[in-house]
């Protein structure tokens, strides 16, 4: 029962689409290009019959390299009824973006010549879309290209995408057998995925996998494509085909210290700059069972690689003693133009400890330490201030 729902669960699972290179395919009805790209079968019978093998089997592959989506298809058909418009065999792109549902019609023609396939986006043409096609002698084929830019969000997550062929044999007004990859109206089945296989090479090329502490997905460069942000045991990697340099990943090793745990992992803006930072808090017992600190650290993409750019103590527990400390932060955005952003830290509640009883503990890095009570006639915030990529304690 549990191996059966799991196998469920990953027929739900979209595809994976890798971002192609650049020029990889050419839209020219020639099928050699495009091994090694995600590929679908007319596997969903919609209506009519198939009278044998070689009646309405194919198979559909999908690329994109960002800019441009390229769809191949390759149909074999014991009977080609050509034509325009309605009539003769046809072929339909169904894409479902955002709740939204996009129909690219094909006009098979002729396929060749003066009468090629045509193509038409809800109704409209396509500015900049390509197209070629061809007769086969078991049936025929079609391949085309679409700026990203006709299909808006196709690159930003999970969406729905189908192949329909109209078969005509007899009749040239009347269908008689419709094929599709997917139901037109499914799940997403197809993600199309800027980061797909980086954190594989940068696996090989770092060694072995540290223990996994948590996963996000963010524009962290600021580029407006989105990048992996993985917290391991080892470091904290950034992985994007967009990276300065033309990195695929950044990495920074944190050296935590062992038995460290990741309390949160949050992506989010603290400086007004383009792209998202990375703000981590992790937590780890210097004496086992006896002293454990909790620390925050921020990074980001600056000046080509990824840097550590604050840290901050937040807390020190003591449970054999009931004793801590225990400070918060929040992220201050400037009120008026020209203001720098800020950091401020709040003095640490006490328990248990007093000025004479409470030493800081080593934690082997030299964080920002906790705002004492004591330190302080008038306890406040301590704030620091952003100041060319540096945040300073004012």
């Amino acid at each position: 029962m549990i191996t059966t729902l799991l196998a469920l669960v990953a027929l739900l699972e979209p595809r994976v689409m890798p971002p192609s290179v650049p020029g990889a395919i050419e839209v020219d009805a020639f099928f050699d290009d495009w091994n090694g790209f995600t590929s679908f079968t007319f596997g969903h019978l919609v209506s009519g019959d198939l009278t044998g093998p070689n009646d309405l089997a194919g198979t559909v592959n999908v690329a994109c390299d960002g800019a441009t989506f390229f769809v191949g298809v390759q149909v074999k058909d014991d009977v080609l009824q050509p034509g325009a418009g309605r009539g003769g065999d046809r072929l339909a792109l169904v894409f479902a973006i955002d709740g939204r549902r996009r129909t690219l019609d094909v006009a098979l023609n002729d396929l060749e010549g003066a009468r090629a396939a045509t193509m038409k986006l809800d109704g409209k043409a396509v500015p900049d879309g390509r197209l070629s096609s061809t007769t086969r002698k078991d049936g025929w084929a079609v391949e085309l290209s679409l700026p990203v830019a006709a299909l808006p969000g196709i690159t930003a997550g999970s969406f729905g995408f189908s192949a329909v062929v109209s078969d005509v044999d007899h009749d040239p007004t009347k269908t008689e057998t419709v094929i599709a990859t997917a139901p037109a109206g499914g799940p997403p089945n197809l993600r199309f995925d800027t980061t797909a296989g980086l954190f594989d090479q940068y696996l090989a090329e770092r060694g072995a996998l540290a223990a996994e502490y948590g996963r996000r997905r963010t524009d962290v460069n600021g580029d407006g494509a989105p990048e992996e942000v993985v917290v391991n045991a080892a470091d904290v990697v950034v992985l994007g085909r967009g990276l300065p340099g033309g990195a695929i990943y950044f990495y920074f090793t944190h050296a935590w210290g062992d038995g460290s745990t990741l309390q949160n992992l949050e992506l989010r803006d603290v400086d007004g700059q383009p792209g998202h930072e990375i703000v981590v808090t992790h937590s780890r017992w210097v004496v086992p069972d006896e002293l454990r600190v909790e620390i925050l650290e921020v990074y980001g993409v600056r000046d080509g690689f990824l840097k550590r750019m604050f840290g901050q103590k937040l807390a020190e527990e003591r449970p054999r003693e009931q004793a801590e400390l225990r400070s918060s932060l929040r992220f201050v955005a400037p009120n008026k133009r020209g203001e720098p952003h800020r950091i401020a830290v709040s003095p640490a509640t006490v328990t248990g400890l007093t000025r004479e009883t409470w030493s800081p503990a080593e934690t082997g890095r030299s964080y920002e330490p906790i705002p004492l009570p004591w330190d302080q006639d008038k306890p406040k915030d301590v704030l620091y201030e952003l100041r060319d990529d540096v945040w300073l304690r004012r």
